[in-house]
């Protein structure tokens, strides 16, 4: 069984903060212009990289900034209407090939990172033999674009990304158990 180390939002007693983040995405994301190219959509909030600077901040205060940012901007529902699924993304796992972006028309980017509009937490694992842990982002995937996700995960040459009931993450573990 995986052992999550820390997390934001924090899961350890309760799951209630991460119902929260999950309704603020499914809110947010309904917002989203349909008929846009995929690479506006789903970034209607300010990039996080330029905002904090991806070398000047931690995954976790990164992903804590941008969930305030965005709760402050969306009513408050108190848990999702309907669990959407979910993308895990492993940041040290990919290879930054492009391959992701071109498949999804620049839903993900580059990297295989998924629209900041959509992250829901930064997760991180207790792994053996790594003091750190292994540390992902989860973000949800609205409907319409679940198919063109699938086939990034499809095309992908690593396991950088993949649908959360399939990562084994303490997370996952966690959802499921709940």
């Amino acid at each position: 069984m995986t052992t999550l180390l820390r997390s934001e939002p924090d899961v350890s007693q309760s799951l209630d903060e991460l119902h929260a983040r999950i309704g603020e995405a499914q809110e947010w994301c309904s917002r989203a212009p349909t008929g846009t190219p995929p690479t506006a959509t789903l970034r209607q909030l300010p990039s996080p990289a330029e905002t904090y600077g991806l070398l000047q901040i931690e995954p976790r205060e990164l992903v804590r900034e941008l969930l305030w940012v965005r709760a402050r901007r969306t009513q408050r529902p108190a848990s999702p209407v309907k669990l959407p699924r979910f993308l895990v993304y492993f940041p040290s796992d990919d290879t930054c090939d492009g391959s992701a972006s071109a498949v999804t028309n620049g839903l993900l980017d580059g990297w295989s990172t998924p629209p900041w509009d959509t992250w829901v937490g930064w997760f991180v694992d207790a792994l053996k033999g790594h003091d750190g842990g292994r540390g992902y982002l989860v973000a949800i995937v609205p409907d319409r674009f679940v198919i063109i996700v699938q086939s990034a995960i499809d095309a992908s040459s690593t396991e950088s990304i993949v649908w959360l009931e399939d990562s084994g993450t303490a997370l996952a573990q966690l959802l499921r158990a709940s």
